[in-house]
Parts: structure tokens; C-alpha cells; sequence
């Protein structure tokens, strides 16, 4: 309705169970856009901020395997040169370059172990931290339309491994 400012969410499981999708789940719910945010090693902090600072009111801005960039507050990327740092990120989530009006910030991770504390435990930053586990039966049977796949099938099951 416009009422609030930002408001966001951190959500982390194992892979595949379903927080991308949730996700755009409430994007297409909402109609809003959804903008990724991709952290290169050649960025600079100015660069950070500006992309933070040219997210446009009433969207969903999707920080995607989080815990693949940073571990805690070191990042982790396969370069020694990356330009910008922790700090400039927080920053700019914060809302340094931009009011984030109705603006929805959505953060995966899989090992929320790698994800620093100043984006779990500030609801100012992250509101709502949730953990994703494995879709229930009564789920799976929704999603696939038949009751014989969800106790025949394994919710791990994966049709590349040749070990099964």
C-alpha cells in the first residue's frame, strides 16, 4: 500500500528447497520487478553504492547465495583484487544512498554459518530470517499433482547421480 519503507528478508536452506522460488513468488504476487544484485570483483565501493542507490521504489531486490560471496565479513570470491569491501555493502543496504521506499530486500544462503551476524540478527537489515527445510507431503503433492510421486520419489532424488 505504500505505507511502510523497505522491509526484507534472509532466507537459507539446503538447495532446492524452494527459496528462489518463494521469492518469485512474491514478486509476481506483488508485480513488482525483480532486480539481482551481482557483486563483481572489479567493482568499487563508489560502485556499490551507486547500484544501491538506483533501485526505483516498489521492487524486489534479490541478493542471491549470499554465502557465496562472503564468509562472515571476508569476501570469498575466486579473486585477490576484489575492490570493494564489507562495509560498503552494509552501507548501502542501510539506506545511506537511497530511502527504499516499498522496496522488498530478499537474501538466500545455504550455510547461513557463513553469513555475518550484522545481517541476522539487525532487523533493520534483514526483518524476517527463516529458515527453509524440505517441502511438506501435503506440499509436494500441490507442486507435482500426483500423491504417487511424493512416496515414490525422494525429495533428494537426483536423476544425474549414478550411485541411485
Amino acid at each position: 500500500t505504500g505505507e511502510k519503507s523497505k522491509t526484507s528478508l534472509l532466507l537459507y536452506g539446503a538447495p532446492g528447497n524452494g527459496k528462489t522460488q518463494f521469492i518469485k513468488y512474491l514478486a509476481r504476487k506483488y508485480s513488482l520487478p525483480i532486480y539481482v544484485v551481482y557483486l563483481n570483483p572489479d567493482y568499487s565501493n563508489l560502485d556499490i553504492a551507486t547500484m544501491f542507490a538506483s533501485i526505483p521504489r516498489r521492487s524486489l531486490v534479490l541478493m542471491e547465495d549470499f554465502d557465496s560471496y562472503f564468509n562472515g565479513r571476508e569476501c570469498t570470491m575466486k579473486n585477490d583484487k576484489v575492490k570493494f569491501t564489507f562495509d560498503a555493502f552494509i552501507n548501502a543496504l542501510d539506506g545511506v544512498h537511497n530511502d527504499y521506499k516499498q522496496v522488498i530486500f530478499a537474501m538466500t544462503a545455504n550455510d547461513i554459518k557463513k553469513v555475518d551476524s550484522s545481517l541476522t540478527t539487525r532487523p533493520s537489515r534483514f526483518k524476517f530470517v527463516c529458515e527453509f527445510g524440505p517441502p511438506s507431503d501435503e506440499v509436494r503433492k500441490t507442486i507435482l499433482g500426483d500423491d504417487n510421486l511424493v512416496t515414490t520419489i525422494p525429495f533428494n532424488y537426483n536423476p544425474w547421480d549414478c550411485n541411485d
